[in-house]
């Protein structure tokens, strides 16, 4: 709607280029004038992060609450995916972004497309170029034909198998 009254424009502190850079603004479902605004990264690159404010029209406020990876994909209310590449890996983080804060899911997926493993007892794994081959009980080589799914998870990785990654490898032949 538009009016004739002057407002006040919401400045975000240390972003003035935001509406250069482009944004997103979600209205929170109890209240169209507030909710939440996704900025896009002011300097691009392979880890570039979208920063994530709480902002409300009414007083004019935006509160910094957290920072999306530039290319997360939106899946759901308050849901992201970012499925990224790095090394012999694909990856799989998932976000929850609620009012307050984002949130990364403290369990990611990888997919290893090349190189070899080190695993241990209860499929706990580390990469050969780092690991000992006198604590192994097993090694395991992935190439591309034969994927290998690892689950992080609390500092750990653990061997999974393939069907535990299957979100990951489909994600990941679409993009």
């Amino acid at each position: 709607t538009h009016t004739n009254q002057q407002t006040n424009p919401v400045i975000l502190k240390s972003r003035g280029d935001v509406c250069e850079a482009g944004f997103e603004f979600t209205a929170a479902p109890s209240q169209s004038l507030t909710g939440l605004l996704i900025a896009a990264p002011t300097e691009l690159g392979l880890r570039a992060k979208n920063i994530v404010y709480r902002v409300s029209f009414l007083d004019g406020s935006a509160v910094r609450i957290g920072e999306l990876p530039a290319s997360a994909e939106r899946t759901g209310n308050g849901k992201f995916l970012d499925v990224y590449q790095g090394g012999g890996s694909v990856f799989l983080d998932r976000y929850d972004v609620s009012s307050n804060l984002v949130k990364l899911s403290p369990v990611s997926l990888e997919l290893i497309l090349d190189g070899r493993l080190c695993i241990q007892r209860k499929n706990d794994v580390w990469n050969m170029e780092t690991g000992s081959k006198k604590s192994c009980s097993k090694i395991a080589t992935a190439n591309f034909a034969s994927p290998l799914c690892l689950v992080h998870k609390a500092g750990k990785a653990r061997l999974s198998p393939r069907l535990a990654c299957k979100e990951l490898e489909d994600r990941w032949h679409t993009h």
